[in-house]
């Protein structure tokens, strides 16, 4: 990490996906923490004003100092460690001191900044949809099965929230006021006001991200890795062992329709379809042929019942089905 990339960091001059990089490179080992620390003092003693004392003052103040940690340095030590010591509160993660018996060391570690306990909880049923409006006026739409999490005020650093399956976020701005949504994947987003939708079932392998406005920052917290993210990109993450590419997406309506109460499916695997059915109709489906997992399916419907699913299903392959209250099982219909 070259000294000029440090020096913007700390002026502040850095995205955040810059800044993810110097913090990373910082949380490595305890040398660059050190080579960090030398500089940012630096920075700071530099932009102290300079002052002329009276030559009988500065005696008096040299004579003092020249004991141990006289009052007058200890005090100043003081001064400097509060202007060091200053919250990283537009990045994804933060520095967590630990007490060893041998020494301190800082670890670069990728929670967002600590907020009151979270106490209040939306949930929404199979079947049912949901908007929640946060302490700041955001808006949230939830799909079905999901679960948003948040306080009953955010602090003044970070609007923090955790989300568990699929939601739309209009994010009310405030550059210096970030959000952090926090997913059972691993990923952390960043925002300070934006569009975009997440999908991020426990259940679902993947983890899925349309950006519609704005920009925001992906924080993969196993890879140690920021993504950058800005309109219409599109990124899935299958898993958060390995690297993801960002596309430009063709059709973000297709990824946002569920909030105006389209159910689409565009040459959708089957064990996805049966999925997004699941949660859309409450019901439970269960499959008696393995290989109907190898079809795929494409189909538009708008306030239909699952009847009208199911039938669209048999008509555009031999994939039968049978329902008894909310139980539905597929089968292959043999010519």
């Amino acid at each position: 990490m070259d000294k000029e990339q440090l020096l913007k960091y700390i002026q502040g001059a850095l995205n955040a996906e810059q800044a993810g990089e110097v913090l990373w490179w910082i949380g490595q080992c305890e040398e660059n923490a050190a080579v960090f620390a030398a500089l940012k003092a630096d920075w700071v003693f530099g932009r102290l004003p300079n002052t002329v004392l009276p030559e009988e003052q500065a005696k008096r103040l040299l004579h003092r100092q020249s004991k141990p940690f006289g009052k007058e340095l200890l005090q100043t030590l003081m001064r400097v460690a509060a202007v060091l010591f200053i919250p990283l509160t537009g990045l994804a993660f933060y520095f967590m001191l630990t007490r060893n018996a041998a020494d301190d060391r800082a670890i670069a570690t990728f929670t967002p900044p600590q907020q009151q306990a979270t106490h209040l909880s939306y949930h929404t049923n199979p079947g049912v949809k949901g908007l929640v409006v946060l302490p700041d006026s955001s808006m949230v739409w939830l799909n079905s099965c999901s679960t948003i999490k948040c306080p009953g005020e955010f602090n003044n650093v970070s609007r923090n929230v955790e989300l568990s399956g699929e939601a739309y976020f209009d994010v009310k701005s405030n550059t210096d006021w970030p959000m952090y949504v926090k997913t059972p994947k691993g990923i952390t987003v960043v925002v300070s006001g934006t569009s975009f939708n997440i999908s991020a079932y426990e259940d679902d392998r993947d983890f899925k991200f349309t950006m519609i406005s704005g920009v925001a920052t992906l924080i993969r917290e196993k890879m140690r890795q920021s993504i950058a993210m800005a309109p219409n990109d599109y990124i899935v993450i299958p898993d958060n062992n390995r690297p993801a590419k960002v596309t430009k997406s063709s059709n973000t309506y297709y990824n946002t329709a569920w909030k105006e109460g389209f159910l689409l499916f565009e040459n959708t695997p089957m064990d996805e379809v049966i999925k997004k059915v699941e949660r859309w109709y409450g019901v439970n489906i269960t499959v008696n042929d393995r290989s109907i997992l190898d079809y795929r399916f494409t189909a538009s419907f708008h306030s239909e019942s699952v009847s009208r699913v199911l039938d669209l299903l048999k008509i555009t392959s031999n994939i039968n089905s049978r329902i008894k209250d909310k139980e539905v099982t597929l089968f292959l219909t043999r010519k």
